[in-house]
């Protein structure tokens, strides 16, 4: 069988327990911010709904809901472009925002 892959001709990358631990804890860290943005989401429209629920008897309650949930997603989009650009090597720019 014809070998399409000459794996002596390259050393394979150094493994080390030091990046192996390193990227374990990036992904920890991804999945643990996936799951805060999740409850964050799941916050929003739970706080909306709640607004819905209340139109009829409490006005006053329910645009208050409205209201912390418009200030809440634009914060939460606010953030997620932060840290984008951070991701992206925009950490200057997030050192001038901060």
């Amino acid at each position: 069988m014809k070998q399409i892959y000459d794996f002596e001709k390259y050393a394979p990358p150094a493994l080390s327990e030091k990046t192996l631990r390193q990227e374990f804890e990036r992904r920890k860290l991804r999945r643990q911010m996936f799951l805060l943005a999740l409850a964050a989401v799941l916050s929003q429209i739970a706080v909306f709904l709640m607004g819905l629920l209340a139109w009829e008897s409490r006005q006053d309650f329910a645009v208050c809901c409205f209201v912390y949930a418009a200030v809440s997603i634009v914060g939460s989009v606010v953030i997620a472009i932060v840290y984008s650009y951070r991701g992206k090597g925009g950490d200057e720019i997030c050192q001038e925002l901060l």
